[in-house]
């Protein structure tokens, strides 16, 4: 699920570049929203307070991200605004990590401005609440959110096996009852390995459903990977952030040039529609 937004991961912005995006004009918080781009909410981490806190937010050793609620005083609430769009999983989480300038930088730039250095875009897979044990939030009670990236759940197409262990029918048959078991309903739960396994079978499904083809425009694969397998990517129609479900009906195998259109096309309206009913004549055939 590639990005859906102008930033690039590792380059650094300043917040009136993020504000801009989302139509915000929040100065200070650490959660960047508003009208413009309602299904994302943009989170900062880190800067000189940070290591002071009791907490820090991290990233393992998986690419997944521990990520602490907001509110400075009291017990925090992940059903309030800020910490619900966290935890929800009702929108796309954008997640830069904030870079104070060091006395070079202040000479050069003429001011203090921390630059936010973009980390990739994220769903939550769960959280569990805490209670520090040093820091301004000593004892009280704190989100603690793990956050997944969308393109980290399975590794990168070289070490994705196309070769099934099942049959292709098998393998739709095998996805098909556990989703009719509400297995790989998205939910909001303490991340374990099956949040891996599934977009690691439905992903390995996609592609060979797909064969050498775009699903879209039927075009040729236009190159093969160094296992010989085609390249296609995956997509989810409708974003996982966005309430699309992991399911084969949502996904779909698509060239490069088709995955751009869909994602920043100025038809995507259309491209979704199409796409979607692209997918129920597949599956119908099989």
């Amino acid at each position: 699920m590639p990005d859906n937004h102008p930033f690039l991961a590792g380059r650094s912005y300043l917040r009136d570049k993020l504000m801009e995006f989302v139509g915000s004009k929040q100065q200070q918080s650490g959660l960047i929203y508003g009208p413009k781009e309602p299904g994302v909410v943009i989170i900062t981490s880190g800067g000189r307070h940070s290591k002071n806190s009791g907490y820090e937010d991290k990233q393992n050793d998986d690419g997944s991200w521990t990520y602490y609620g907001q509110g400075r005083k009291g017990d925090q609430d992940p059903g309030r605004k800020g910490n619900s769009m966290l935890v929800s999983g009702q929108r796309s989480i954008l997640l830069f990590q904030t870079k104070e300038p060091n006395a070079a930088e202040v000479r050069k730039q003429g001011n203090h401005k921390k630059r936010y250095v973009f980390k990739g875009e994220f769903i939550p897979a769960g959280y569990e609440i805490i209670r520090p044990e040093r820091g301004p939030r000593k004892g009280l009670q704190t989100i603690r959110v793990t956050l997944v990236p969308t393109e980290g759940f399975v590794p990168l197409e070289e070490s994705i096996a196309l070769e099934p262990e099942l049959s292709l029918e098998d393998m739709r048959s095998d996805i098909l009852a556990q989703q009719h078991a509400g297995q790989l309903d998205k939910s909001i739960k303490k991340i374990t390995a099956k949040v891996y396994e599934r977009y690691d079978k439905i992903k390995k499904y996609t592609l060979l459903r797909a064969g050498e083809h775009c699903e879209y425009c039927k075009a040729k694969a236009p190159f093969r990977k160094k296992d010989g397998s085609p390249y296609l990517e995956v997509h989810h129609i409708l974003r996982l952030a966005d309430f699309g479900d992991d399911k084969i009906e949502n996904v779909i195998a698509l060239c490069p040039n088709c995955h751009r259109e869909a994602h920043h096309g100025e038809n995507k309206e259309r491209i979704y529609k199409e796409m979607l009913l692209t997918v129920e004549k597949v599956e119908k055939r099989q």
